[in-house]
C-alpha cells in the first residue's frame, strides 16, 4: 500500500490500544442510541465499518441486534489481522479510502461477498484525517444502497471545554492539541455537514455534539483517554523532531502540568466536554 496522501499517523501498541478502549467506551455513552435506531431501520443490516481498527467499536455497537452482518476496512494492516482474529463472525479487508484504486478493490470484495451494497456505513473518526473528505464521501456513497444511511462521528475542539480551569491549563493544553496537525483536523466536526451536502447526501441530521464528564459514570476515562496519549504522542514527536523547538516546548509543558490537571478530574464541582459530534445521512 502506498501511504496516505494526508499527514494520517498510523498508531499501534499498548498506549494506542488502551485509548481505543477507553474512546470506544465513552462513545457508547456519547451515540449509541442513534446507531442503535439506525440499525433497527433495517431488517438484517448490512454494515460497512470505515477504519474499523480491531473491530471492537461496531462489534460493541452491534451487540444487542445479532441480525447485523459485519464488513470493515482499515488502513492497518496489523489492525484488519486482530480484527479478524478476534471477530472470525466478521469479514474484513486492507484498504486505503484515498487510493486511486479503493472503488475498484471494493467492487471486487463486495461481488466476491454477493453484496450489492451495503444499509449502513460507519465513518468514525476518519474524516479529520483524510487530505480530501468530500472526495472519500463519494466513494462511500457508491457503496450504499439506494436507502442506505452513513453514520459520521468527528471531533470538534471549539466543543471542547473545562470548568473550572485554574490558571488555564486545559485550555493551553487544547492549543497544544489544535495546532498538532498530525493528530488531524481538529474542528473537522463544524465541516462534515457541508462535505456531506456536496458529497451528494441528503436528510443529514446532527445527531449529538459534546460528552460530558458528568455524563458518563467513570469521568476519569476521559482524562484518560485524552491527555496520557496526547503527552505520549508529544514526547514522540520531541524525540523524533529534535530540531523543531516547539515539540519540546509542548511536551514539556504537559510533563509538567499532567499531574495538575488529572487532580481536577476528582473535583465534585469540575466538568470537562469533550467535542464529539454524530452526524447521519441518506444516500
Amino acid at each position: 500500500m502506498t501511504p496516505l496522501h494526508s499527514n494520517y499517523i498510523q498508531l499501534t501498541g499498548n498506549i494506542e490500544d488502551l485509548r481505543l478502549h477507553l474512546q470506544n467506551q465513552a462513545v457508547r455513552y456519547f451515540d449509541e442510541d442513534v446507531y442503535h435506531r439506525v440499525f433497527g431501520n433495517y431488517a438484517s443490516p448490512l454494515i460497512l465499518d470505515v477504519g474499523c481498527g480491531t473491530g471492537d467499536m461496531i462489534v460493541d455497537m452491534t451487540d444487542h441486534n445479532p441480525a447485523c452482518r459485519i464488513y470493515g476496512i482499515d488502513l492497518v494492516k496489523r489492525q484488519i489481522e486482530l480484527a479478524a482474529e478476534r471477530y472470525p463472525q466478521c469479514k474484513f479487508l486492507t484498504a486505503d479510502i484515498e487510493q486511486d484504486s479503493f472503488q475498484d478493490d471494493m467492487r471486487s470484495w463486495m461481488e466476491s461477498e454477493d453484496i450489492q451494497g451495503f444499509d449502513i456505513i460507519n465513518c468514525s473518526m476518519i474524516l479529520m484525517h483524510l487530505s480530501d473528505p468530500v472526495n472519500a464521501l463519494k466513494k462511500l456513497r457508491e457503496l450504499l444502497k439506494d436507502e442506505g444511511t452513513l453514520i459520521v462521528r468527528e471531533v470538534d475542539d471549539g466543543l471542547q471545554y473545562a470548568w473550572p480551569d485554574p490558571k488555564g491549563r486545559i485550555e493551553k493544553f487544547s492549543r497544544y492539541l489544535s495546532a498538532d496537525d498530525r493528530l488531524g483536523d481538529r474542528h473537522c466536526g463544524r465541516k462534515v455537514y457541508t462535505y456531506l451536502k456536496n458529497a451528494g447526501f441528503h436528510l443529514i441530521h446532527l445527531e449529538k455534539e459534546g460528552l460530558s464528564s458528568i455524563s458518563i459514570p467513570d469521568r476519569m476515562s476521559l482524562y484518560e483517554m485524552v491527555f496520557p496519549y496526547i503527552m505520549d504522542h508529544m514526547r514522540n514527536r520531541a524525540l523524533n523532531a529534535p530540531e523543531h523547538s516547539r515539540y519540546h516546548e509542548a511536551y514539556e509543558w504537559i510533563a509538567e502540568n499532567i499531574d495538575e490537571i488529572k487532580k481536577y478530574f476528582s473535583r465534585d464541582d469540575f466538568i470537562f466536554n469533550i467535542g464529539f459530534m454524530s452526524f447521519s445521512a441518506m444516500r
